[in-house]
Parts: C-alpha cells; structure tokens; sequence
C-alpha cells in the first residue's frame, strides 16, 4: 500500500500519522473501510499503559490505549485474527523493563501484553522486546507465544545471572508448535549451557527455518562438528562462537549448507587462514551478502601467498561486501586485488572501515565531500601515528574524508585563460578526486542502525527501544516516541 510508505523513513515510522490516514481512509466508503482496516490491524504498535497509576490512584476512571486495543480484539474476533505483527513502542518497552523498584509496573505491562498476545491466533512477530526474568508474568508471555503456531521470528536470550534461563525443555516444547517459524536467533553469553545436542534438537524442530544467528555460544554447546549438522537456509550469523576455527569453516565451504547461502556474517570468529575465506566464497554459489567482522586479520598459510593472492575472492554472485579486520595485514590487499581484477564481477556496494590505506575507496565510485568539525580533526589527531587500532566507525568515515581532501590538493589539470594575443590571463588548477567514475561499486561507511557508532548491526540494535526518561518527564517523552517509533526486525541482524 503506497500511502504506508510516507510515513518509513528509514527504520523509523511515524505511527500516529499512519494511524490516523488509516483511520480516516476507512470512512471513504465500504471497500475503502476492508483495505484500511486490514493494514490498520495487521500491524499493531502496542502503547503503553500511561493511564495505570491514575486509575489505580482513583483520580481517573479514563482507559488507557493499551485497554481499548485489548477490548477491541476481544470483542471483534475477526480483527483479532488481522494481526500478523506487534510492535512495542518505546513507552510499553521501558514498563517492561522498568527497575524493581516499580516491580507491580512492569508486572501489570508484562500481564497486558501477555493478554493481548492471546487474543492473536495469526501472530508472525512480536518485535522490540525480550523477557527479563522467569516471573510468573514473563512466564505468561512465553505460553501465550508458544500458542501462536504461526510465529515466523523469534529471539532466545540466555545467560544473564539476574535472568533464569527458560531451559531447553521449555524451548523445545516451544519450537515443537512453531512449525512457521523463519527466523531464529540463539544468544547467549557463553558461560551458560544448553546441553550437548541441544542446539542441532532446536533447529532440527523447525521445518521452515531461514534465517539463523548463534552467539556467544559455549564451546561444547556449538562447535566444528555441530555447524554441519545445520539444516540448509538462507541466512546464518555466526557471532563470537569460541567452538568455531578454521577447520570448521573449511568443512561449511563444501557442505550443502554453503550452496543454500545467501548471506552470510562470520562475526569475532578470530579465523586465522584467508585461503579458508577464499574456499568459503568460490564454494557459496548464491551468496550475495558477505559479512567479515574481526580483530585480527587472516593470512596465508607460508608457502600459498604467491598462488593465492593472484587468485584473490572471486564470486559470480556477491553484492555486498563488508569486511572489518581491526589490525591492519595482507586480507585488505586481497579484497582491493579481487576488485580490481574484476573477480566479483556483481559487488555493488562495498563497506571497508579497515581501508586504512584508501586502497578500496580509490577504486570505488567517488564519495561525496562532508564538513569535518574540530571535534572530528581531535578524534583523528588521537590516533594519527598510534599503533593501537579501534573499531571506530566515526574515524574510518574521517579517514576517507582525509584522503578525498589530499586528492583535491594534487593537480588533476591546468586551465589556462589566454586574451586575444595569447597573453595568460589567469590559470586555474583543477583538484584531483580519489575514486572510478566508472566503478559500478558503492563505498559505504554508513551505520548499520541510523545514529548508531557501529558499522554492523549489533543485537542490542533490535532487542528494544531504548531512550533515557526521567520520572518528571516521562509522560511527555512518551508521547513523543509513540509518533516516531524505530522499526525492529530481527532480519537486520543478516
């Protein structure tokens, strides 16, 4: 539907503005009334319940959104059965989380969200919140979850010694009624143990499944052996997997599992052989997204530099790029040498903040020129000549802005203005620019999320809104963030 999308910009979406087109493109006439009410209700953003205190202080009787969104799905069961996704604002969000000083706050959101999510038999997606600990309230919203045999995502958080874990016996059951379930994310903090098996028992159970992202694994939770156990999918994360080597990797790069790949990101896996990666993307036949985030840089093993760097990449398929190896070594060289050699003939759009030496950018299509403040210039000077190396997006983006501006200082041509007796007049020099016009290839250094310092997308990006209140003004910056509101999707973690 057109008129949705005026109100994305971005990942952001101006719910009350969409509400309220809806709302009024209902009363056109009956078939007008079908169409708006179905887009209306297939995608709720759940608010918060700002009436509780006053209703409970008995200054009000009025009922709050979250009541009239709850009673309205009760009494209409075919709008009920509309819902495909819910969204929680940023308001419903910080009830959820709220510190236990405001225990029976967060208790009542939990509840009502709880309730609402009953009311949903069609529910795909639930998205901008994960349970905090095992209450009996969270515990009602994992059933009421576990009831919806529609859902397609669905996040695991475990690990956290304020937050029991839910255990795999509960996420078995779960994953036995979610036959649907397309996307799954499994993380952990590493000191937590699933049980031998318990992983490949979870997957295994999901007929459906395309997306998937394990992290912070244990070691014997997840390892070289169980990743060929994986079902076949579209998208896999591997983030931060202690259990994960070069051997491990070496076997997925002839698995079946690499044929079905589209995208894939090999996070903090701290692989050590490039020709690894280079087996892994020549074997991945439909890959289109690469991601390559860690803090040292893969080489070759002695002996293979002269063979295997001449080889470089090379896909037929790959589209985007994104390789960050902090510490400066040999693989930056071999992603320049396969670009310019033209070995991934598809790539499209490229995101290098490692390109310390400009050597990708200068073979990308220009950037355009930014103002740089004297807080910028002061972030540069701290680490010009350092060998310590951060990842530092804002600094990478600086980097480039650098080297475009030395480029404008280096004659590209002369223009030479002569009079009628061939006198000089004037002679203007014509600044050299960094970059191929012709190049095909965007060079990227933008943020995963908008306003985020970081080029990937972090899970801490998706799990909830977060915006900082204080007590005086909450309400007010409460219905402020219910107009804009951050779209969250698990998807964006691929």
């Amino acid at each position: 539907m057109g008129l949705e999308s005026l109100y994305n910009s971005g990942n952001n979406v101006d719910v009350i503005g969409r509400q309220t087109d809806l709302k009024v493109l209902s009363l056109v006439d009956r078939r007008w009334h079908r169409i708006a009410r179905e887009h209306l209700y297939r995608d709720i953003w759940v608010p918060s319940d700002e009436d509780f205190w006053r209703r409970y202080s008995l200054l009000s009787r009025k009922r709050s959104r979250l009541d009239l969104l709850r009673r309205t799905l009760k009494a209409s069961q075919a709008l009920a059965y509309m819902v495909r996704r819910l969204h929680i604002t940023t308001g419903l969000a910080i009830d959820l989380k709220t510190e236990t000083s405001h225990a029976a706050r967060r208790h009542a959101a939990s509840v009502s969200l709880a309730s609402i999510v009953e009311l949903c038999p069609n529910l795909e997606q639930l998205s901008g919140y994960h349970w905090l600990d095992q209450c009996a309230s969270s515990a009602g919203l994992l059933e009421a979850l576990a009831r919806c045999s529609g859902l397609k995502q669905h996040i695991w958080v475990f690990g956290n010694d304020d937050v029991p874990d839910p255990g795999p016996g509960v996420m078995l059951d779960c994953h036995d009624g979610w036959s649907q379930l397309e996307t799954l994310v499994l993380c952990s903090n590493g000191e937590s143990r699933l049980g031998a098996g318990s992983v490949s028992a979870l997957v295994q159970r999901l007929p459906r499944l395309q997306h998937l992202m394990l992290s912070g694994l244990d070691r014997h939770d997840f390892h070289n052996g169980t990743l060929l156990s994986l079902p076949p999918v579209k998208s896999l994360r591997l983030d931060h997997l202690e259990g994960i080597s070069n051997q491990g990797i070496e076997q997925l790069s002839v698995s079946r599992l690499s044929i079905s790949l589209e995208t894939l990101s090999l996070v903090g896996l701290e692989l050590t052989s490039l020709r690894t990666l280079q087996s892994l993307v020549a074997n991945a036949v439909r890959l289109r997204h690469f991601t390559f985030v860690q803090n040292t840089s893969p080489e070759f093993q002695p002996g293979m530099e002269s063979t295997s760097s001449l080889k470089g990449l090379e896909s037929q398929t790959l589209e985007y790029l994104h390789w960050d190896a902090s510490i400066p070594g040999s693989s930056t060289t071999l992603v320049a040498n396969s670009i310019a050699s033209g070995r991934l003939p598809a790539l499209r759009k490229v995101k290098v903040p490692c390109d310390y030496e400009g050597a990708i950018q200068s073979l990308c299509r220009p950037i355009a020129r930014e103002r740089l403040t004297s807080g910028d210039m002061g972030l540069l000077a701290r680490f010009s000549g350092s060998e310590r190396y951060e990842r530092n997006l804002r600094l990478a983006q600086i980097q480039a802005q650098r080297r475009i501006r030395e480029c404008r200082r280096q004659p590209s041509f002369n223009v030479v203005v002569q009079d009628e007796d061939q006198t000089v007049s004037a002679q203007y020099m014509i600044g050299s620019f960094i970059g191929n016009v012709d190049s095909k290839i965007e060079y990227s250094l933008e943020p995963g999320v908008e306003g985020s310092y970081s080029a990937l997308v972090e899970l801490q990006d998706v799990l909830a809104p977060k915006k900082s209140y204080d007590s005086i003004g909450r309400k007010a910056e409460t219905e402020k963030s219910v107009k804009k509101e951050r779209l969250l999707d698990l998807k964006m973690m691929f």
